[in-house]
């Protein structure tokens, strides 16, 4: 005891942004596009009558040249490519591929994604390294000879897809645009930025709800309004975002429901981008997630638990020299109370092998769950009580290191035990004590002399009654010894509690 669909693509062409960007480490950075001198959005729409019903394919294409020639002539690059296919029935079951890399051949690679609403089904590709030639009026691959598509004056017209499914997609057409080159910038600033550092902490309420508000600042300013958000998925946790079209200046993101793994809180990414003629930009910004300390509201199989319990046990703290330790919370049990962080109890043989009792830390050990325990050494061969039990002041451990120092600590007590006392088959209050200790100090009396202990005696050596006070028995002299081995930091960097090691 211690103390204190599959995606579905009918085109062979790829798309490379055309976009020096640098993501926003604050909000006085912002990313930022330089908008290709000229461009062409081609779209188009089709609609192939079938037997169960009309299907209709709307395709958006934007190009934007690379190297000149004669008139049009030249590499153009496909820098987003859209298309929406509606069906007379609704997709089952919902479609949700983000960032796929499909490799077209020929070295061309885009990366995709595939989302459904209803009975239509979206996708949307961008960041490849696909360019297109344009040559005497022809649309295609130089090299190779195959054309899709024509240019007539100022005017490009393609047609594309999958040998045999041509008849499926629309012609696409669309007129170049000069642009002046002009700069287009994206920043984006979460809503406590200033004050939290980009944090957000669920609340402690029965029904769990993390709320992250974001805005977009735009150059020109008018364009703003057209930013469109992405919000990371958090297993467990259903998203909602307001605007629902996820368009607009301002966003809202609420997460209802906490996940069940601790290592899916933490560092989350969202996305804002814009899209001015043809030019796309994007900036990225992470922010970090966590979860009230000291409420009851996880997910998890035991509501009794509080949350840093739940979390904090998932983590290395929780498992003390790498063993998977059962724990029993119990802050009203006789053992807790009295600045007492956890115990093993030696009078209770019907509990799961293998376990520790915990405390609850917030009410034993305060807000900030601080613990001071002796720093002590135990050498057996010593040829005094000096020798073999030295003292070296204290060691004092806060958060979620009084868990895992408790967890450690206490674990030693089970060691301890199985090696001295389960062998016999009986419970040690019951029979075993008087028996075979009569000095009471958890520790076998016919063991003690090696060890360098006094069987007589409860507790063999103090040098302060201080000291003695807090150990009581010979026990704990073997165990604070051997928990100096507990590092303290172990679990800074998995510790996600509102406030913990990462949001001091």
């Amino acid at each position: 005891m211690i103390r204190s669909a599959t995606w579905r693509i009918s085109t062979v062409l790829a798309m490379s942004i055309w976009v020096t960007a640098q993501l926003a480490a604050s909000s006085t950075l912002a990313a930022n596009a330089e908008c290709p001198a000229q461009s062409v959005v081609l779209t188009g729409q089709n609609t192939v009558e079938t037997p169960l019903g009309p299907h209709t394919y709307i395709e958006t294409m934007v190009l934007t040249r690379q190297t000149h020639s004669a008139a049009m002539d030249g590499k153009w690059k496909v820098t987003r490519l859209k298309q929406d296919m509606i069906y007379p029935w609704q997709i089952r079951p919902a479609l949700k591929l983000l960032d796929q890399r499909v490799d077209l051949g020929e070295g061309a690679s885009m990366v995709c994604s595939t989302t459904t609403a209803g009975n239509v089904i979206h996708n949307v590709c961008s960041e490849g390294n696909f360019v297109l030639d344009v040559w005497d009026g022809k649309i295609g691959y130089r090299k190779t000879g195959v054309t899709i598509g024509k240019v007539q004056g100022r005017v490009f017209e393609v047609r594309f897809g999958m040998p045999g499914q041509q008849q499926l997609n629309p012609v696409i057409r669309g007129t170049v645009k000069d642009g002046t080159a002009n700069e287009v910038s994206l920043s984006v600033k979460l809503a406590n930025e200033a004050q939290d550092k980009g944090r957000f902490a669920y609340d402690i309420g029965p029904n769990p709800t993390l709320t992250v508000k974001a805005r977009a600042y735009t150059d020109p300013e008018s364009e703003a309004e057209k930013v469109h958000w992405k919000f990371p998925n958090i297993p467990g946790a259903t998203l909602t975002v307001t605007p629902a079209s996820a368009r607009g200046a301002e966003i809202e993101a609420v997460y209802r429901g906490m996940p069940a793994r601790n290592g899916d809180f933490g560092e989350k990414t969202l996305s804002a981008s814009l899209e001015v003629e043809g030019c796309p930009v994007t900036e990225e910004r992470t922010f970090k997630i966590f979860f009230p300390r000291d409420a009851n509201n996880h997910p998890g199989p035991n509501p009794d638990w509080p949350n840093w319990l739940f979390y904090w046990k998932q983590t290395n703290c929780g498992k003390p020299k790498g063993q998977n330790v059962g724990v029993i919370f119990g802050p009203n049990m006789s053992g807790c109370g009295n600045s007492t962080a956890g115990f093993y109890s030696y009078s209770e043989p019907e509990v799961v092998h293998k376990h520790v009792y915990i405390c609850d830390l917030a009410q034993s050990l305060g807000t900030d769950m601080k613990t001071t325990v002796p720093r002590l050494t135990y050498d057996p061969m010593g040829a005094t009580p000096a020798d073999r039990f030295t003292s070296a002041g204290v060691d004092t451990f806060t958060g979620i290191d009084s868990f895992g120092y408790t967890m450690y600590h206490e674990y030693i007590h089970y060691q301890d035990y199985a090696a001295w006392w389960e062998g016999y088959g009986q419970t040690y209050e019951n029979g075993l004590q008087p028996v075979h200790d009569k000095d009471m100090d958890g520790i076998p009396d016919t063991k003690e002399p090696d060890m360098g202990f006094d069987p007589t005696k409860t507790l063999t050596y103090a040098p302060s009654t201080a000291l003695g006070n807090h150990l009581k028995y010979d026990e704990h002299w073997i165990v604070y010894s051997e928990a100096k081995g507990y590092q303290p930091g172990l679990c800074d960097k998995e510790d996600w509690a509102y406030q913990g090691k990462q949001w001091p």
